[in-house]
């Protein structure tokens, strides 16, 4: 563990007493990132325009575009499945480029 100290910071309020119901599905919003990094099929991060960074790769949930608007907490494994075969492909990726 380290300190965040450099900003900007970023944070976001939550209000449980708002948002108990579970047909309220604003309140499963924080499971997962909903933003992410933007990455190409190979799960390369891209830079602002859209070129890949060099070496850096992101998977699972700090990968964005996956949950574009809401969380389909109805499908078991989503995140998991999604983190799996991208972590599948961007391994295959890398081992085709050596």
């Amino acid at each position: 563990m380290f300190p965040v100290v450099d900003p900007p910071f970023y944070a976001i309020t939550y209000d449980m007493l708002k948002h108990t119901s579970v047909e309220d599905v604003s309140c499963m919003r924080l499971l997962v990132t909903m933003g992410g990094l933007v990455t190409d099929d190979n799960a390369r991060v891209l830079n602002d325009d859209m070129e890949p960074i060099p070496g850096l790769f992101a998977v699972g949930n700090v990968q964005g575009g996956r949950f574009v608007e809401d969380y389909p907490f109805t499908l078991s494994g989503a995140s998991h499945a999604a983190a799996l075969t991208y972590g599948y492909l961007t391994g295959k990726y890398l081992a085709e480029q050596a």
